[in-house]
């Protein structure tokens, strides 16, 4: 009898070990693939602004995204497809060769990433644009939500 309960026993804490293994390998490839997904979105939009296709870029934002850039001064600012379209238009405008390199892409939970990257671009008077930036991208849903830009404006 005493072997039994022992055999049962050691089954239950088997049989416990191998669900917590098999949760922990089911959480983190969620986590993972989460962060797969998060990151294929946020790469294509700067496909798209290496592209200059603004359309497909603001496409990839929701409908009334929340953004902070040092452009628009301290408070963020919410930018429907048509702003951003019309921002970036700008943008190339100023600089038509603009073009961002990134350099590293750091995915933060369910819902966010940063990315760290270099614009350069160069202006049709001759003045040069070189510029770090910061972007912290919150995806939800499959659409961007908010884009914090931080960059130093001085230079």
């Amino acid at each position: 009898m005493i072997i039994i309960k022992r055999l049962v026993y050691i089954t239950c804490i088997l049989l416990f070990l191998s669900v917590d293994n098999f949760m922990t390998s089911v959480s983190s490839k969620r986590v993972s693939d989460s962060g797969a997904d998060l990151r294929s979105i946020v790469g294509k939009v700067f496909e798209c602004f290496n592209k200059h296709d603004w359309q497909a870029m603001a496409n990839l934002y929701a409908l009334n995204a929340l953004f902070r850039d040092p452009g628009f001064g301290i408070e963020p600012k919410f930018q429907n497809h048509d702003q951003i379209i019309a921002k970036y238009t700008e943008l190339e405008k100023m600089f038509p060769d603009i073009h961002d390199e990134v350099t590293g892409v750091y995915p933060s939970g369910n819902e966010y990433v940063i990315v760290e990257f270099v614009s350069t671009g160069a202006a049709k008077n001759g003045l040069k644009l070189k510029l770090p930036i910061c972007t912290i991208f919150k995806v939800e849903h499959g659409q961007i939500t908010k884009d914090l830009t931080y960059y130093d404006n001085a230079q």
